[in-house]
């Protein structure tokens, strides 16, 4: 079945850009397309209908290089999804299948006891509830960031899925968030650092955003991650910052102590949408700082991300530039007691059930997609043209030793100082990527292709010092040359029920 769907879209996808390639040159048009044209969704698809809508879709293609590079190869995706949104209630459904080895397939009652190399994957399965200036919603969604860029730091710009609730207040001056997203509970992982299964982590995000002046907003965003349960009703429903909450509630010498590990991340942000197609943002975070031992004090390394940019609309297309970085260590804990890294698993690895294999960077990372230690540089361009949408990218990386698992990266305490790229050896990666969406009626046809390399690459190696046991960290190999290769082709049909 998988197998046919790969053909099926394969060939879909060709004549979408057959179809993006004719129409262009019959006409073009000077609207600005979408911000990046992606794989339609249930979400995505419809915008607010008064009645249901399915969306069945299928892709395949084909991927290569990376630092979790196990699966490389062909890959097939077939999806279903469900949307119903009305007035005062939204509901959204879409599951996916997957054909190749990332993950452990699922298992069934056929010869071999699975389904070759398919697995599932929930994508968004939530309710949303919503009423004037409030909306509540609950479920797994795709998360992302109060701002919009590719590097956004709070909330990784890849739409990571997770189980999560969300609480949001918006007026003409002040809007608010509170989002719980659930890390780890239950686990049933064991690895050779957590061999009884990873512990109970949650994560907790809030926003307070005041609106400045037409199109501008600004406001300060803070997100604690704490262990040993994977929920804390306070920290989601109390609107005092998570600073204060952490050390009121946890703090020894009270009848009301909590105890416990965890961990407190905050920042601020800027965006500007401007009426003359200008949209500009900017967003910084902060984890530890230091006055640089100023009296007597711990010179302990500032903890901190950043980005900046913005797209500008032309005659010619939108054109984009985007720059980000984070010292090294910014995403750690600070010691191995302490499994409050700021990422989806303690862990950067996982066991199939026959080998263990890297969890890559992207796919662990709450916040910037990146993780630490690194400097990233990317300029696009999109544009609408008869119809088709059309996106391109160039991005450069500079990546140095990055383990945001493992406490000062197999160190048994922190260096003096801030570090940024300071490694032997870092990785510089090239990444040219483009990309077409063609919607004609209720169908969508899409593809895109990604390529480039990557010179010394990052891998998943052991902790120099093996602290916490067995820990894995990713290290630039000297004298390697990777090749980078991704491409993606599919069609979507939606019906309204």
């Amino acid at each position: 079945m998988i197998r046919m769907a790969r053909s099926m879209a394969f060939v879909a996808g060709l004549a979408a850009f057959l179809a993006c390639g004719i129409a262009a040159g019959a006409q073009a048009t000077a609207a600005a397309s979408p911000e990046v044209p992606a794989a339609p969704t249930a979400a995505a698809a419809s915008a607010g209908p008064s009645r249901p809508t399915l969306t069945a879709g299928a892709e395949a293609g084909y991927i290569t290089g990376g630092e979790a590079d196990y699966w490389n190869g062909p890959t097939g995706r077939t999806y279903l999804g469900l949307d119903y949104t009305t007035k005062y209630f939204d509901l959204i459904a879409d599951l996916s299948m997957y054909d190749n080895d990332k993950y452990a397939p699922t298992t069934a009652s056929v010869p071999g006891g699975h389904l070759g190399h398919m697995y599932f994957l929930m994508d968004n399965g939530g309710v949303v509830a919503h009423a004037g200036p409030l909306r509540f919603a609950a479920g797994r969604f795709q998360q992302y960031d109060v701002i919009k860029s590719p590097y956004s730091l709070f909330v990784n710009s890849d739409g990571n899925s997770a189980f999560s609730m969300k609480l949001d207040y918006e007026d003409d001056v002040f809007f608010y968030e509170s989002r719980w997203i659930e890390l780890n509970s239950r686990s049933d992982v064991s690895t050779s650092t957590y061999p009884t299964g990873f512990p109970d982590r949650g994560a907790n995000l809030k926003v307070f955003g005041f609106k400045l002046a037409p199109g501008m907003r600004f406001g300060f965003q803070d997100a604690g991650v704490y262990t040993g349960r994977s929920f804390d009703a306070e920290y989601f429903l109390n609107p005092i910052p998570q600073y204060f909450i952490q050390y009121v509630k946890t703090v020894g010498g009270s009848p009301w102590s909590t105890g416990g590990n965890e961990n407190e991340i905050v920042g601020m942000f800027w965006d500007w949408k401007r009426d003359d197609g200008i949209s500009l943002n900017a967003q910084l975070l902060i984890d530890d700082f230091s006055v640089f031992g100023l009296g007597g004090t711990p010179d302990n390394p500032w903890k901190l991300a950043w980005t900046f940019g913005g797209r500008m609309k032309t005659k010619y297309g939108t054109f984009g530039l985007f720059q980000a970085g984070a010292t090294k260590y910014t995403f750690e804990s600070v010691g191995n007691d302490y499994p409050y890294s700021y990422t989806y698993y303690p862990d950067s690895r996982f066991n199939n059930g026959s080998n263990y294999y890297a969890i890559s960077i992207a796919d662990n990372a709450i916040g910037y997609r990146n993780g630490e230690n690194n400097l990233a540089l990317l300029a696009d361009w999109s544009k609408s043209v008869a119809g088709c949408d059309l996106y391109a990218s160039l991005e450069f990386l500079l990546a140095g030793t990055n383990g945001s698992n493992d406490p000062w990266l197999g160190q048994s305490y922190y260096p003096g100082g801030t570090e940024l790229l300071d490694d032997p050896t870092v990785e510089k990666r090239v990444l040219a990527t483009v990309s077409a969406s063609w919607p004609t009626g209720r169908w969508r046809f899409y593809g895109s292709v990604a390529g480039g390399f990557a010179v010394d690459p990052l891998a998943s190696v052991a902790a120099p010092n093996n602290l916490p046991t067995g820990s894995y960290i990713y290290v630039a190999q000297a004298g390697q040359v990777q090749p980078l290769m991704q491409l993606t082709i599919g069609a979507a049909y939606t019906w309204d029920l």
